[in-house]
């Protein structure tokens, strides 16, 4: 085992340094779990339109995603179920889990996805909290590295084995071998946000920025010459995503809206739960043409359909203590991974389950139990499994789902 490394914190005063093991992370490196609770236990809290609640054992969900079969054990304050091996429904994905050793396999149904083993996922976690990236491999602890990076938003796979993190000054690319830094792009003070994008272009976003005014959004061209730039009527912005054409996704607090390439809303919701000022994370279009929402502080997803009225409401779960609702990922087989943000600064590793994994009727159906040690409060996830890392990884605009753009 080799030892663990103390590395000081930028921002946090001399006092706080944080213990970066490099090949430990002995229990939350490996710690999930499929969190089916088999009737006896509450499962996910879902709202609206075709949900149903958790917590049936055997239930099948419309969507083709079948839940728990039988055999769970309740361990670490989570009650875990395991299906069969091999059982899914047709066109589905087979859930299954046991205990805290993070098994979560099943067969893939007849068209549906293939088997899923979530104790072996790879995981990449920028963690806002510690300034820091982290490389997960649950099944081999020893491949673990973290590195401290500067603040800012997005984490993203550019190819190459890289991945793209925005800064507050402009982005970086890093080496997915050991987060070392490969391209650091600084001439761009104000930026909130940095994304690549199907074309190759790299998109900054930010307020008053670039010499535009309300939310600004530019593009650097591969050769690093300046490419488009688009303007919106707002004070306030995180997370942009591509929606089809030239058109975007943005998310600005209350607001969730659809931009055109000359600056005109084309749709626009308002998040519904959470305080007045929820801070709407990130928002993607899925496969039945709904727009999905990290609801930021209303710590929830929330989906809304093209005539712009909330469908389901996803959130909650045994453990889970939802705070915030940052970035997420659709999965192939139809799921959602999410991050549960749990505050600003250090020391907030003990709090809450940061990774979370519903299935599409809002069940909890797998979690993440992060080390205190080296995690403080997670804010952007990225699950490496079968995603080809040579190449730029883009959501696709249709179905949220991330596709190779190159």
């Amino acid at each position: 085992m080799s030892p663990a490394r103390r590395v000081p914190v930028p921002g946090f005063g001399t006092s706080f340094a944080f213990f970066l093991a490099f090949g430990a992370c002995a229990s939350a490196c490996s710690s999930s779990s499929g969190t089916d609770t088999n009737g006896s236990s509450a499962g996910a809290t879902v709202a609206g339109t075709g949900s149903s609640p958790g917590g049936v054992s055997g239930s099948s969900t419309t969507g083709g995603v079948a839940s728990a079969g039988t055999g769970g054990a309740a361990t670490g304050g989570i009650a875990s179920a395991g299906m069969p091996s091999g059982g899914a429904t047709t066109g589905g994905v087979a859930i299954g889990g046991a205990g805290t050793s993070g098994s979560a396999t099943g067969g893939g149904g007849a068209g549906g996805a293939p088997a899923v083993d979530r104790s072996k996922r790879k995981l990449l976690l920028r963690d806002e909290g510690n300034s820091a990236v982290h490389y997960v491999d649950l099944a081999d602890p020893t491949k673990n590295w973290h590195q401290v990076v500067p603040t800012g938003r997005d984490l993203q796979l550019i190819g190459g084995k890289k991945f793209l993190l925005g800064t507050d000054s402009g982005y970086q690319e890093r080496s997915l071998a050991d987060g070392k830094v490969v391209k650091d792009v600084t001439t761009y003070p104000g930026t909130l946000a940095a994304h690549r994008l199907h074309n190759g272009n790299t998109l900054l976003s930010g307020v008053d920025f670039h010499g535009g005014k309300g939310i600004v959004l530019f593009q650097i061209m591969p050769d690093g010459s300046a490419g488009p730039q688009v303007q919106y009527p707002g004070t306030y912005v995180r997370m942009v995503r591509e929606s089809g054409g030239q058109n975007f996704l943005m998310t600005a607090d209350t607001h969730v809206f659809e931009g055109d390439a000359q600056g005109k809303v084309v749709w626009d919701v308002t998040v519904q739960g959470g305080p007045a000022s929820p801070h709407a994370w990130e928002a993607v279009r899925l496969a039945s043409g709904d727009v999905m929402v990290s609801a930021g502080y209303a710590a929830a997803l929330e989906i809304f359909g093209a005539d712009q009225k909330l469908k389901q409401t996803i959130t909650g779960g045994d453990g889970a203590m939802p705070f915030y609702f940052a970035d997420f990922q659709v999965m192939a087989g139809g799921s959602y991974v999410v991050v549960n943000w749990q505050g600003h600064g250090a020391g907030l590793g003990a709090k809450g389950l940061q990774l979370l994994e519903y299935d599409t009727a809002g069940k909890l159906i797998w979690s993440w139990k992060q080390d205190a040690t080296f995690v403080s409060s997670l804010q952007n996830v990225l699950v490496l499994d079968g995603l080809d890392l040579d190449k730029l990884q883009v959501e696709n605009p249709q179905t949220g789902v991330l596709e190779s753009a190159n």
